[in-house]
């Protein structure tokens, strides 16, 4: 019995019992690279339980990306589960790569990066910009007194003082100092 395990063990190693080379039968089904198992016999091979020894279980298969499973006959979808952070729209693209369509202060691959909305805030120089997500911008800007709106955009109109009041009031400092 040893003898004829041996000859077995050469048949399948030296000579070239080689299901991924001879393609006599196929576990990749064209998508991934067939690797050999170099497995002893086994002595409770039995062509009816093949997950035994047989044929398909002396090799495996190295898939590409986007493919798994024993055989990679799996299609792994990039965007399934959904990469995108919040459970934003993701687009797989060739089966192999996503993009997520990240709301307006999110950006990343899978919107993970928190953007600076004051970074290029449109904040009239000397204003102070505040990142407010309920604005429709998503920031504020705090205007100094001379300035207002959206943007601090708008001068305000400065408010003089009524000439004739401070003429009289002139006339009356005067006219009280020369007493």
């Amino acid at each position: 019995m040893a003898s004829l395990q041996f000859i077995f063990a050469f048949f399948i190693f030296f000579i070239g019992l080689n299901y991924c080379i001879d393609y006599t039968c196929n576990p990749c089904h064209d998508f991934g690279n067939c690797q050999p198992q170099n497995l002893l016999p086994n002595p409770y091979y039995s062509p009816s339980y093949p997950q035994y020894g047989g044929p398909n279980y002396c090799k495996s298969c190295t898939c590409p990306t986007g493919y798994s499973g024993q055989c990679c006959d799996t299609y792994k979808n990039p965007c399934s589960p959904n990469p995108c952070d919040s459970k934003h729209t993701c687009h797989s693209y060739n089966n192999l790569t996503h993009s997520c369509d990240c709301p307006t202060g999110k950006s990343g691959t899978n919107c993970e990066i928190t953007d600076d909305p004051c970074a290029n805030a449109l904040c009239r120089p000397g204003s102070n910009c505040t990142a407010n997500a309920l604005a429709t911008i998503g920031y504020t800007c705090a205007c100094d007194s001379q300035y207002s709106g959206t943007y601090c955009e708008t001068a305000n109109k400065v408010q003089l003082p009524n000439v004739q009041q401070v003429f009289v009031q002139m006339v009356v400092f005067v006219l009280k100092a020369n007493q």
